[in-house]
This record gives C-alpha cells, sequence and structure tokens, in this order.
C-alpha cells in the first residue's frame, strides 16, 4: 500500500522542461551576415547550442544551463563561449546574446 502512495505522490510531479526538451532551431545575427542555430535541450534543462554560418561552417558551440523557475540562460563564468538569454517555457522561444573569440551577437531558437 506505501508503493501506490508514493506512486500517486509523483503522478503529479511534472517536467518544467518536458513540453521543450529535444530538438529546438533558430538564427543568429553576428560580425558577419548571420546563420543558423540548432539545439537541444535536455529533461533537465541543459541547453546545448551550436551556431554555423551560412557557407556551413562551425562558428561556435556551447552549452548552458536553463533555470527552471526563470527561463533564465547564463554561461557560468570562466567559459570561453559565453551564452545569456532567457527561455519562455510555455512558448519554448529562446532569445539572448552570444560572444565568442569569433565573434558575438544575438539568438533565437524555438521549436
Amino acid at each position: 500500500m506505501r508503493y501506490l502512495i508514493v506512486l500517486a505522490g509523483l503522478a503529479g510531479c511534472t517536467n518544467p522542461f518536458g513540453d521543450c526538451a529535444g530538438a529546438l532551431l533558430g538564427t543568429y545575427e553576428g560580425p558577419e551576415a548571420g546563420g543558423t542555430v540548432t539545439a537541444n535541450l535536455s529533461d533537465d534543462g541543459d541547453l546545448e547550442l551550436t551556431l554555423v554560418d551560412a557557407d556551413g561552417n562551425l562558428v561556435t558551440t556551447a552549452s548552458v544551463p536553463v533555470d527552471e523557475e526563470s527561463g533564465e540562460i547564463s554561461t557560468p563564468d570562466g567559459e570561453l563561449v559565453q551564452i545569456d538569454g532567457t527561455m519562455d517555457l510555455s512558448s519554448c522561444i529562446a532569445t539572448g546574446d552570444w560572444a565568442s573569440m569569433e565573434g558575438s551577437g544575438t539568438w533565437e531558437i524555438g521549436q
């Protein structure tokens, strides 16, 4: 009987990233014309971003946590690539700024 109570208690839990987890696509602007962003958001809020220019060349990659309450995206201090922004966990749209040795600019992704 105890197991049923525990399982029933867990049934009401929801993952704040559940609806947005998976592949996300978008664009970025930067020192050149910009390009595409491919991203993957894990169930635990780790966002992996890859920026590719219009010629298909890799510009930069980054892994950054997404705050489950505020949707804030911020690379920990000391990383070579800085990604900052916010994600609306209702619409699964995220926007922000990026900076690396290759340049800096803005980005946007969504489902």
